[in-house]
């Protein structure tokens, strides 16, 4: 892990205790040069399934950087990625993934894990805590 990994993350652990009218997920892409792309998760809002942070984080550093591959970015996320995210992150190339929160996802298919660096448990119990009450609060449930 880099000292850039903790700056990040904790930015986007802060920014997503901001965010509570959606699932609080936020996404920081990160090029080489330090530029990034910071991105909520959309779902709710956009009545669109597959508006996640990630996915969106993506469309947009590829329109912005006009460029069809990530290869020399990394991804942050406040809960790791889902299959469906798992597999956009593969296609456009990013070479590392940071994320906070663990899910029952289990980020760790062979495929994946032999194209780039996978970093889990980043301020996990931060984010954790956040998700929890977030959904304790939607179904009026006690954490």
């Amino acid at each position: 892990m880099f000292i850039d990994d903790l700056y990040w993350m904790n930015l986007i652990t802060n920014r997503a205790y901001k965010v509570y009218s959606e699932v609080p997920v936020v996404c920081a892409l990160v090029n080489l040069n330090g530029k990034s792309i910071i991105t909520e998760n959309y779902v709710e809002r956009n009545k669109c399934p597959i508006h996640h942070a990630e996915i969106l984080a993506i469309q947009q550093a590829c329109k912005k950087w006009k460029c069809k591959f990530l290869d020399q970015c990394t991804i942050y996320v406040t809960l790791e990625p889902c299959k469906m995210c798992e597999e956009a992150i593969y296609i456009s190339r990013i070479f590392r993934v940071v994320f906070g929160a663990f899910s029952n996802q289990q980020f760790t298919n062979q495929k994946y894990t032999n194209s780039y660096n996978i970093i889990g448990g980043v301020y996990e119990k931060k984010n954790s805590t956040l998700l929890t009450k977030f959904f304790s609060k939607l179904r009026n449930t006690e954490v």
